[in-house]
C-alpha cells in the first residue's frame, strides 16, 4: 500500500483485490491510519488452537512453575475457581502457579477441543488429577486471549470442582 504525498492512503483498484485481498488491504489500512496493531485481535483456527494447546497444556504437568509463567505475558491476568477475582501480572502468577503445581505435580491436561474466538480460542480441556489412590477426571473451559506476541494476556477457567474437593476432603479425613 503507497501513500500519497499528502500522507494519505493511495487505494488499491479493485479490480486487482480478491475478496481475501480485499479483507486484507482494508485490515492493513485500518492499522496504519490508526498507527496501532495491539487493537486488532486475531481468531485462532481450531488447527491453530490445537497446536498451542499442544505446547501449553504440558507446562501444567511436571510442577514446573517458571516453564508455565513463560506461556504469560508480562500483564496476563488469570483467574479460575480458586481466585475467582482474578491474579495480575507475571509475578503474581509464577507466585501462585508454584504453589498450585507443587501441589499437583502429576496432573495431566489435555485438549478437547478449540473454539476460535477474538484473540485467542476456548479451549475446551480434561484433566485427569491424582488424589490419593483415585485418579478425578475433571471437564472444563477456559478463555484463552494472546497478545500481539503470542503471549497469553488473558485466561479465564471454569468448571466445577465439586467432585475433586469432595474427594480431597475425604482423603484429609481421619
Amino acid at each position: 500500500m503507497e501513500r500519497r504525498a499528502n500522507n494519505s492512503l493511495k487505494p488499491i483498484p479493485h479490480r486487482y483485490l480478491t475478496q481475501v485481498g480485499y479483507d486484507s488491504y482494508v485490515a492493513g489500512w485500518l492499522i496504519q491510519a490508526l498507527g496501532r496493531t495491539e487493537k486488532f485481535m486475531k481468531f485462532l483456527s481450531q488447527s491453530e488452537a490445537r497446536h498451542f494447546a499442544e505446547n501449553w497444556l504440558p507446562a501444567w504437568s511436571g510442577n514446573n512453575p517458571e516453564l508455565l509463567a513463560s506461556f504469560y505475558s508480562d500483564d496476563a491476568l488469570y483467574l479460575d475457581p480458586g481466585v475467582p477475582k482474578g491474579i495480575a501480572g507475571k509475578p503474581a502468577l509464577l507466585v501462585y502457579f508454584t504453589k498450585l503445581l507443587s501441589h499437583n505435580p502429576e496432573w495431566v491436561w489435555s485438549q478437547i477441543e478449540g473454539i476460535p474466538l477474538e484473540g485467542g480460542f476456548l479451549n475446551k480441556w480434561l484433566a485427569k488429577i491424582p488424589v490419593g489412590t483415585k485418579i478425578i477426571e475433571v471437564v472444563g473451559v477456559c478463555f484463552v486471549q494472546l497478545d500481539s506476541a503470542g503471549k497469553i494476556r488473558r485466561n479465564e477457567v471454569y468448571f466445577d470442582r465439586s467432585e475433586l474437593l469432595a474427594e480431597i476432603a475425604t482423603q484429609r479425613a481421619p
